[in-house]
């Protein structure tokens, strides 16, 4: 009897431990299948033909059809710049320099990964529409409240994702996503 109770238990620990480990590696947390850069997170491979296991959970999870990384590259920021939570009831500056793509955008999301429908109806902005400095670079503010300048509203969402697809990067960004310089998101304040 006492065997067949330790057998029980690690067959219990044995479960629950590989329950754990396939749930980090299929959000990205455990394993080399994530790559991160500052707030910003992406899949390495998430458009090859040969990808791991968990990168297909990941995105039968999800519901994501991705492209090849040569075509874009899809980032996501849950956090800000320094690992808090990012928040539809915060004020956020997200400073970027000229990001080397033939074309980029920038979207915000509520927590189940729907557009937040706010009065104003602006969800996003890209390369086209952007409001610029001399030198290319850019600043958006996500806010609750009206901002002057590039402005996307929160309407108070409660935990936001903010996603960066950068469409055709150039050589040198794409080799070095997790080094490049990519756009950075500082807490203001909040309500």
């Amino acid at each position: 009897m006492r065997r067949l109770v330790t057998i029980l238990m690690f067959l219990v620990a044995g479960i629950g431990l590989g329950f754990l480990t396939a749930s980090a590696a299929v959000d990205g947390d455990l394993g080399p299948s994530r790559i991160t850069n500052g707030p910003w997170r992406t899949w390495l491979v998430s458009g090859a033909t040969r990808v791991n296991p968990y990168v297909r959970a990941h995105f039968a999870l999800t519901g994501e059809l991705p492209l090849r990384s040569s075509e874009v590259f899809i980032l996501n920021a849950n956090v800000d710049s320094e690992g808090d939570t990012l928040s539809g009831e915060c004020t956020y500056r997200i400073d970027s320099p000229q990001i080397a793509t033939r074309w980029w955008s920038l979207t915000v999301y509520d927590a189940n990964g729907q557009l937040i429908e706010t009065p104003a109806r602006r969800y996003s902005f890209n390369s086209r529409n952007v409001m610029r400095g001399r030198n290319g670079d850019f600043t958006i503010r996500l806010s609750p409240q009206a901002q002057p300048g590039n402005w996307i509203p929160t309407g108070n969402a409660g935990r936001i994702l903010v996603t960066l697809r950068l469409y055709n990067a150039e050589a040198e960004l794409g080799d070095n996503i997790s080094t490049a310089p990519l756009p950075t998101i500082k807490r203001l304040e909040c309500v």
